[in-house]
């Protein structure tokens, strides 16, 4: 069996990450945070205002069209150069950044 494809067209262009301010917070939304077991208010973002560089603390949760990411209460979401999101979880987080530790929790 032999297979071939052949593009008509050039791929798509890839859009350069956003650079200069940190884009800030849509709205805020209730969610359950499990860890807490308690319902709060937490900032929601747009994933395209989001500059490369920015830094989140958890809770928070980042929207596009096709995809939400939750940002646990503990964890820490940086968008690197490329715009890629980079989520680090828990003590990860907590050890990167110890400004994010949450009171009480060891």
């Amino acid at each position: 069996l032999t297979l071939r494809a052949a593009l008509s067209d050039a791929p798509p262009a890839i859009a350069a990450p956003r650079r200069g301010a940190p884009g800030a917070a849509k709205g805020r939304r209730k969610v359950f945070l499990m860890r807490d077991r308690t319902v709060s208010e937490v900032p929601v973002y747009e994933r395209s205002d989001l500059a490369a560089g920015q830094h989140i603390a958890g809770p928070a949760i980042v929207e596009e069209r096709e995809s939400t990411t939750v940002v646990g209460a503990c964890d820490r979401l940086d968008v690197d150069a490329h715009g890629c999101l980079v989520l680090t979880l828990g003590a990860a987080a907590e050890a990167a950044e110890p400004s994010l530790a949450v009171e009480g929790a060891r």
